[in-house]
């Protein structure tokens, strides 16, 4: 099934800047946005400059939630969010969606430590379980709407704020269905599946 992998490496990302931005006394999720899309990001649409290399800009910036939305540039939408980690190294999570015209989700996984940072996307996610719930909800999809005409199934993720819960979908039949998966919550190592999705809901 590796269809329904997650995780892809995008590769614009610099992974050079990590001893950068690391430092656990000012890191913030807007500088880990900027550095990570290489490009400053306007406060606003309009303030965008691409000759002077701001390409983005902030459709929702919450610092204290640690989370940004950014638009603009070539590839479409952006979601940031940031964890701390248990051994006191930051973790960002980037999701990306081009619909140029079926939209095409992935979401990876950063580690940043002073000196380094890693893509631990195939770590960090229940990938197997995750895996599993798919399968079921997908035949009931299959069930419920025998018209499907594309039975490729993806995941879109949602990326929380500070506390929430990441919500994971599930997209099918290019993109026309898209249901509620499972719920997941970062325990300092990984995320944990908190809750399932276990039927489709109603119209």
């Amino acid at each position: 099934m590796k269809g329904l992998v997650i995780v892809i490496s995008i590769l614009f990302i610099q992974i050079s800047f990590a001893q950068d931005y690391s430092r656990k006394n000012r890191a913030s999720i807007h500088m880990y946005a900027e550095r990570m899309l290489s490009s400053k990001i306007a406060d606003k649409q309009e303030d965008v400059a691409v000759r002077q290399g701001v390409l983005y800009y902030y459709k929702e910036l919450d610092i204290p939630g640690k989370y940004v939305h950014v638009s603009g540039g070539f590839s479409g939408d952006y979601e940031f969010a940031m964890w701390k980690m248990d051994n006191g190294n930051d973790l960002i999570g980037i999701t990306s969606g081009n619909c140029q015209p079926v939209c095409a989700y992935a979401c990876s996984m950063f580690e940043f430590s002073e000196n380094d940072s890693t893509d631990v996307s195939n770590t960090v996610f229940p990938l197997k379980k995750m895996e599993k719930q798919m399968l079921k909800l997908k035949k009931k999809v299959l069930a419920a709407n025998p018209e499907i005409i594309d039975e490729q199934a993806q995941y879109k993720f949602e990326l929380p704020k500070d506390g929430e819960p990441m919500i994971v979908y599930l997209s099918i039949n290019k993109n026309k269905i898209e249901v509620p998966l499972l719920e997941l919550d970062w325990d300092g190592e990984g995320f944990q599946i908190n809750k399932k999705y276990k039927e489709l809901p109603e119209n």
